[in-house]
């Protein structure tokens, strides 16, 4: 549960991330359109990868697709734009660098998702699996996710003027002293807390 709590709140950070940088930077949004073609690009290249699995003919279609998409950026270049670029736009690049770094892990199998899954003895070495649920540090990404689906909604609400701004912000600060502890406490077990 916590690994997939985790990965939870990075896919909705990204979506934050792109939310506003949509809203701050208006043209954000054909830089989206613009860069997906480094997107397609890629995904061509791959497809070109498996060769002849592929026929002649969707061979040729890809070869020509991919003229066309690199001719494409070459007539209008435009950047590629990555998760942190769009954190930088809608101003939240503390959070991607507290935050998202560290929940970047679970998504990428890694030994510390392992280690959540082991019982160690007293000399820290693995002498049990751990087989059902775990809702170890489950909490501190739930509240995450609750401020990112917060901060979210308070955007729209600035963006679509529909005037609930103030009381969702009022929401926020209901629970920051409880989000504080549980930051506080992300941080004594050794994990950056988002700023």
């Amino acid at each position: 549960m916590p690994t997939q709590g985790e990965v939870l709140c990075r896919t909705s950070l990204e979506a934050l991330f792109g939310l506003l940088a949509v809203v701050e930077r208006p043209d954000t949004t054909e830089l989206l359109v613009k860069g997906d073609r480094h997107h397609q690009l890629n995904l061509l290249k791959a497809t070109r990868r498996r060769g002849e699995s592929l026929g002649p003919d969707a061979q040729q279609q890809v070869e020509v697709t991919l003229r066309e998409v690199k001719a494409a950026l070459n007539q209008n270049p435009s950047p590629e734009m990555r998760t942190r670029c769009l954190a930088e736009r809608g101003g939240l690049v503390d959070l991607y660098d507290s935050a998202y770094a560290v929940l970047s892990l679970p998504v990428h199998s890694n030994l510390r998702d392992l280690e959540r899954q082991l019982g160690l003895n007293p000399e820290g070495h693995p002498s049990s699996i751990r087989w059902g649920p775990n809702l170890e540090g489950l909490d501190e990404s739930l509240m995450l996710l609750v401020d990112i689906l917060i901060r979210a909604a308070t955007t729209m609400c600035g963006f679509f003027h529909l005037g609930h701004e103030r009381n969702l912000q009022e929401i926020r600060n209901s629970y920051a002293w409880l989000a504080a502890a549980m930051l506080e406490g992300m941080a004594n077990n050794g994990v950056k807390p988002p700023e």
